[in-house]
């Protein structure tokens, strides 16, 4: 009992660390937001679950095609099963002056969140509050501030009530490039994310560390950049062995360690198509 116990407890802080930058969802509407650069027309993503070869195609892949207009602003994003169904559909409404409207709707298209982007006269997005339904009163507010230079440094997460959630402080190099996005507050996990780049200036690869331990949970890696310095393939490996993780696993039988690591090492692959108007 007590082994099943802990199996739990694991997959508890796995999730807590995908959660953090996978919910509430990313507030983005413009190629600016995405990091791409271009006059791109659509974008379209491939993913599929990877363990042996990074260019293995032959696995079922889901994908995801973005929609843009001719100023760079988002229309519409669509996800789709790799059995060609869709799973959800984001559409963006620019109508109402220095705001964004993002509505989500779930596999059966039905509303299941609203984003509000709230900008300022630079452009600049300042706010973001989210919405489920019944859509009465937010679920979560995420503000932002940036420097002189125009560059996020800090955006603080905050629960419906008020009380916050999350920090997350930015900081840049030289070359004016993010470096690294420290994450705190009450209900964040305390992990660092580390931004590294060739000569080029092109981003190669995201490492996201428990500060507490040096292991790295969660590593991205960048590779066949366009003549824009837009990224063509990701990949991406969750690999949480770091000391809460390993806490867990001291606990558990010889034959569950195995396969807990077999379950955790998960490597995901994506690749882009991108049209440019």
């Amino acid at each position: 009992m007590k082994n099943f116990i802990l199996i739990i407890v694991f997959f508890c802080f796995v999730q807590i660390v995908e959660a953090q930058t996978l919910f509430p969802p990313e507030a983005v509407s413009n190629l600016k937001e995405l990091g791409i650069k271009g006059h791109v027309k659509e974008l379209i993503e491939y993913s599929y679950s990877a363990k042996y070869d990074d260019n293995d195609t032959s696995k079922k892949r889901w994908k995801t095609i973005f929609e843009f207009d001719q100023q760079g602003n988002l229309l519409s994003e669509i996800v789709y099963s790799p059995h060609g169904r869709i799973t959800s559909k984001s559409l963006y409404n620019y109508t109402k002056k220095d705001t964004v409207t993002i509505s989500q709707f779930d596999y059966t298209n039905k509303l299941a969140n609203k984003l509000i982007l709230k900008y300022d006269d630079r452009g600049m997005l300042i706010e973001s509050d989210q919405y489920n339904p019944p859509i009465v009163a937010p679920t979560f507010k995420t503000t932002f501030k940036y420097d002189v230079k125009g560059n996020e440094i800090e955006n603080d997460l905050y629960f419906g009530n008020g009380s916050l959630a999350q920090v997350a402080v930015i900081f840049y190099g030289r070359k004016n490039q993010k470096t690294e996005e420290d994450f705190t507050g009450k209900f964040a996990i305390n992990n660092k994310t580390v931004y590294k780049y060739d000569e080029l200036g092109y981003l190669i690869e995201e490492e996201t560390i428990n500060k507490d331990d040096s292991a790295p949970t969660i590593e991205l890696k960048y590779a066949k950049h366009d003549k824009y310095g837009n990224w063509l393939m990701k990949v991406y490996v969750n690999d949480p062995q770091g000391k809460a993780a390993a806490i867990v696993i001291k606990e558990l039988t010889k034959a569950n360690i195995k396969a807990t690591k077999e379950n955790f090492k998960n490597k995901q692959i994506t690749t882009r198509e991108i049209k440019y108007f």
